[in-house]
């Protein structure tokens, strides 16, 4: 009963921190930037307003993590790395309490002082210890843990590395949400090792080599095998839609201009973690090595026949640009953005290198895991169907923001549920054109070009400039046109399920 209690701890101390720092503070500090440009380290510092305040509940999560530490060492019998993972987080534990009782930083208004320069290299000792836990700890249970532990150390070096670096600039901006994606992935790590070490009612004693699933877990393991398609929906708008809220802040609800607000683009950033965290981290859950290794494979698939490259980078801005020509015989509003912006060059290379971003990590986890465990058993037409209206409501609160500043005086209880309704029929559409490109040829790297493509088109290179009835007048000629499109490549290939049997490695 002491070590369940103690790896109990693992957990509790992940909500007791999580929520010290963007519960309590920004309740105690709302002038506190928690997103943007101010350091977690700076709700500690010396003088700051949430100092005294938080003191109470870091000393609290400190001890939790003491705790914890002591019930890995209890459940290490034999094990060698249950007993390194225990003493490295003794030491995380050791300069945590340092950090908060000993060295805190000083305001930022002080300057870089021997006070902080302290701060700083507790910090990096801290740092070390949190990289010992997670190699350590890798080797706890078996190759799949070890993965999930590689990639979780993966991603706090480089957010580490990159709040180092904005640390370092003046305006520090968006190091919060840095810090943040680096603290949360630590913080999920640790709970899921705490559950994971956790003894089920009735356990006997194992031998050091047994990997099976605990039995309190054993059930979501079941589940997630039995809907992987489902659970990726569900971590993926999880993921996203909390990135989103976290980072818009108050942006959403005000109304702001999207163009202008810098939070805008921060909580897209946010959102976009969502497809590749989520396909990736069920891709080894669900398959394993094996999975990875038929993702890669898929990313790198090139040779697929020219006509394919063809389909993926052109049919979006071909489709568009009939709609635009026609449309534009009524308005001269509807003329392309690329027709009547100042600097095109500038256009179209935002347009292709915002495009191929989104592409790949939206693609890494709608192509890279979901869709190929749908075709089989759907077929094309029935698995864009399934996926596209995800895939359209996943942008819902990236629509409320653009639509709500969008409405050129229409009322938004009108307007913005036929925009949300139209983007979804044209979303809809596409991914099933998306899904038959990928359908035959199997190529990751095709869907990426594709959805970049459809990016590079309908947000920058071809846009038009529209709001209002305009806009919602362009977006119902093009979900037409699109699903037109959709007929005839039915017609023309008499679609049916898909012949593909799923992969092992389809992830």
């Amino acid at each position: 009963m002491a070590r369940r209690a103690w790896l109990v701890c693992g957990v509790i101390s992940s909500v007791v921190y999580l929520a010290a720092i963007d519960v309590l503070a920004p309740y105690l500090h709302p002038d506190y930037h928690a997103y943007t440009s101010q350091m977690v380290s700076e709700l500690f510092a010396l003088g700051a307003p949430t100092r005294a305040p938080l003191v109470l509940p870091m000393v609290l999560y400190n001890l939790l993590v003491f705790a914890f530490g002591a019930g890995v060492w209890a459940s290490a019998a034999r094990r060698r790395a249950r007993g390194l993972t225990a003493a490295a987080l003794l030491g995380y534990g050791a300069c945590s309490t340092a950090g908060l009782l000993i060295a805190p930083m000083e305001l930022r208004a002080v300057g870089v002082s021997q006070q902080t320069l302290l701060h700083i290299w507790v910090t990096v000792v801290q740092g070390v210890f949190i990289a010992l836990v997670l190699v350590f700890g890798a080797f706890v249970h078996g190759a799949r843990f070890r993965l999930y532990s590689f990639a979780t150390l993966a991603i706090c070096v480089v957010f580490g590395a990159l709040a180092s670096v904005q640390a370092a600039q003046a305006s520090m901006r968006w190091i919060g949400l840095t810090e943040r994606v680096n603290i949360y992935a630590w913080m999920l790590w640790l709970a899921a090792l705490a559950l994971s070490l956790l003894p089920h009612q009735g356990q006997v004693v194992a031998s050091p080599d047994d990997e099976r699933p605990r039995h309190r877990l054993a059930n979501i393991w079941s589940l997630i095998k039995k809907h992987p398609a489902l659970t990726y929906f569900a971590v993926t708008l999880v993921i996203s839609w909390g990135g989103f809220l976290l980072a818009s802040g108050s942006g959403l609800l005000e109304g702001t201009s999207w163009q202008t607000d810098p939070r805008f683009m921060a909580a897209v950033s946010a959102m976009l973690a969502g497809p590749p965290v989520a396909g990736v981290l069920l891709t080894v859950l669900v398959s394993g090595t094996s999975g990875l290794r038929g993702l890669l494979s898929r990313l790198f698939a090139w040779r697929v026949g020219w006509r394919w490259y063809v389909i993926a980078l052109l049919l979006a801005p071909i489709i568009e640009i009939v709609v635009l020509l026609a449309l534009s015989r009524i308005s001269p509003a509807f003329l392309p953005a690329i027709v009547t912006a100042d600097d095109k060059a500038a256009l179209l290379m935002s347009g292709i290198t915002i495009g191929l971003v989104g592409g790949f990590v939206e693609e890494l986890g709608w192509t890279g895991f979901a869709i190929p465990r749908l075709t089989p058993r759907h077929g094309v037409l029935g698995a864009g169907l399934i996926v596209g209206p995800v895939w359209g409501a996943w942008h819902l609160l990236q629509m409320w923001w653009v639509g709500s500043t969008s409405s050129d005086g229409l009322p938004l209880a009108l307007f913005l549920p036929v925009f949300f309704l139209s983007s979804v029929v044209i979303l809809t559409a596409y991914r099933v054109l998306m899904i038959w490109v990928y359908d035959h040829t199997e190529s990751l790297l095709i869907a990426i070009l594709m959805h970049a493509s459809y990016i590079a088109t309908t947000l920058f290179v071809l846009a038009p400039p529209t709001t209002g009835v305009a806009f919602l007048t362009y977006s119902g000629a093009f979900a037409a046109a699109l699903w037109g499109v959709v007929a005839l490549v039915a017609v023309a290939n008499g679609w049916h399920a898909s012949q593909r049997p799923l992969q092992t490695g389809a992830g």
